[in-house]
């Protein structure tokens, strides 16, 4: 339904967002300032958010 490709077209957007932030983090690991100055993100909870994931990632490493 239309409904259900609206939401998958959300999925795939927010996805692709932190893709991107994620490949950007990895070219700017010294200056994080360069997210701001460029305004492609202008909330910090997003940078708390992907550290949690990370941290989650090794948690789960480390069960095995």
């Amino acid at each position: 339904s239309l409904l259900n490709e609206l939401i998958y077209a959300e999925i795939i957007t927010c996805v692709s967002k932190l893709v991107i932030w994620f490949l950007y983090d990895l070219y700017n690991m010294d200056d994080h300032s360069s997210y701001t100055d460029s305004g492609i993100v202008q909330d910090s909870s997003m940078f708390d958010m992907t550290d949690d994931m990370d941290s989650f990632q090794e948690s789960e490493m480390n069960m095995d």
